[in-house]
């Protein structure tokens, strides 16, 4: 078999778990949550949920929760599904999440919270949803989170 024909095997590899929760692909995913262990984490740290979570796969997410899978994992940076979902300001899959258990107050290895990433990137619905549930948005100002990311980095360099 040549290189070629090798790759163009590769390229017709059966979906994964991680995949079928990115692209919403319900029917695979529920075909691999059966035999699959769906809190497993990819090369980057990620989970199924959590890459349902960030690309808006609401419908994966749901049936991922359903089946077991842990709201609160996090990847190598310490980022949770959660997190994901407020930096693209998804406040369904927020609210999915938040009902599902997910921790509001977690942190990452930066120190922040899925709410400080809602409002680093303006994510006003998130950030709404968010701070109702944790009374209140004290220090939580842009400046204030900036300061924090400029505080963490330099932290770490001495």
């Amino acid at each position: 078999m040549s290189n070629w024909e090798k790759y163009r095997q590769t390229m017709r590899a059966a979906p994964d778990l991680w995949s079928a929760a990115k692209s919403n692909d319900i029917p695979v995913l529920m075909r691999l949550t059966r035999n699959e262990d769906i809190n497993a984490k990819d090369g980057r740290g990620y989970s199924p949920l959590m890459l349902a979570a960030y690309s808006g796969s609401l419908e994966a997410a749901q049936l991922l929760l359903q089946v077991g899978a842990d709201p609160n994992t996090a990847d190598f940076a310490g980022n949770s599904a959660l997190m994901g979902a407020a930096f693209k300001g998804n406040v369904f899959m927020v609210e999915l999440l938040l009902a599902k258990g997910a921790n509001p107050v977690l942190r990452n290895n930066a120190g922040m919270t899925a709410l400080d990433f809602a409002v680093m990137f303006g994510r006003k619905a998130a950030q709404q949803k968010l701070v109702a549930l944790q009374g209140g948005a004290k220090g939580r100002g842009r400046l204030a989170i900036v300061y924090k990311i400029i505080k963490n980095c330099f932290s770490r360099t001495a």
